[in-house]
């Protein structure tokens, strides 16, 4: 497909696992890859909510993360673990990354493998992190 959105994907694999890379580092490969300041961030086929909560007994937090993939489990009722619709979004915007520029992106729910995408005017950088460290 020629539209931009569905353009091919040069994706760039990183050295680094997502324990030792912080958001903000991220922010800044993406963004000298770029050329321009980062503007946000996404990470393929993954979804970010702000309720990680389990939806049957409450255990777990709220705050910023990725959701829980598809059948993922509550480790204290068993029950799946399902984020309320209302609360998840693709990306985060320019606020909610100030907000957790200094996390680790391991502390967001990035996994070894998972493929982040850097948001600038104009285009992004994919970078997939490594094995190791998650």
């Amino acid at each position: 497909c020629r539209l931009r959105p569905h353009a091919p994907r040069g994706i760039e694999r990183l050295a680094a696992a997502p324990g030792e890379l912080s958001v903000a580092a991220l922010l800044d490969l993406g963004a000298r890859r770029l050329g321009a300041p980062a503007e946000g961030l996404s990470v393929l086929g993954r979804a970010f909510t702000s309720d990680g909560r389990c939806g049957s007994c409450g255990a777990g937090a709220a705050g910023l993360r990725l959701a829980p993939p598809p059948g993922a489990r509550c480790r204290r009722c068993g029950g799946l673990r399902r984020p309320p619709g209302f609360g998840l979004r693709e990306g985060l915007s320019p606020a909610e990354l100030s907000a957790c520029r200094r996390r680790s992106l391991a502390s967001l729910g990035v996994r070894a493998g998972d493929v982040a995408g850097v948001w600038a005017y104009g285009g992004a950088a994919w970078l997939e992190l490594a094995g190791g460290a998650a």
